[in-house]
């Protein structure tokens, strides 16, 4: 049996997975929340509040919830949203083609973000501050958790080839 593939594709009002590879897994998942959604219901300040995150967490968890039968278990998660790439680059600044990006990476994330949350420098965190990163990290986070994706799969920018005169 193939494994399963699910692509994430995180909106600014909705994202979605696109599941594919197996015949009774493919098809479009709706997760009826987005970056700018969430920024402007819940995520208000850069870098965002405790209260905001508890806040925001509770809306995707809401959100992601009712789709943890769909999913097929062991299904690979994978992304080349741009907003997800930010998220590998704050793990490895070095990352060029792709990466996986670790369930435990994205809880170090999480735990950076806590910190600036409770007034951290974010110099001294070495993540961005503002309240786009926190809702992407936010939204993969309890992604992979509610789940169960141990790892995803991120993409690197896709770029134009270059054609010279």
């Amino acid at each position: 049996m193939a494994q399963a593939v699910a692509t994430l594709q995180v909106g600014d009002e909705q994202s979605s997975l696109v599941l594919s590879g197996t015949s009774d897994a493919d098809g479009l998942l709706n997760i009826p929340v987005g970056v700018q959604q969430l920024l402007r219901q819940v995520l208000k300040h850069s870098p965002p509040t405790p209260g905001e995150l508890e806040a925001a967490i509770a809306v995707i968890e809401d959100a992601v919830m009712p789709l943890h039968a769909l999913v097929p278990a062991n299904a690979e998660l994978q992304s080349t949203d741009a907003c997800i790439w930010d998220l590998a680059l704050a793990v490895n600044p070095a990352a060029q083609g792709g990466m996986d990006l670790s369930i435990d990476a994205v809880e170090q994330l999480f735990d950076l973000l806590a910190a600036l949350a409770l007034g951290r420098p974010a110099s001294i965190a070495g993540i961005p501050s503002d309240a786009g990163f926190a809702a992407a990290l936010l939204m993969v986070r309890e992604l992979m958790h509610h789940l169960h994706f141990n790892s995803l799969r991120v993409a690197g920018p896709q770029r134009q080839p270059y054609v010279g005169k």
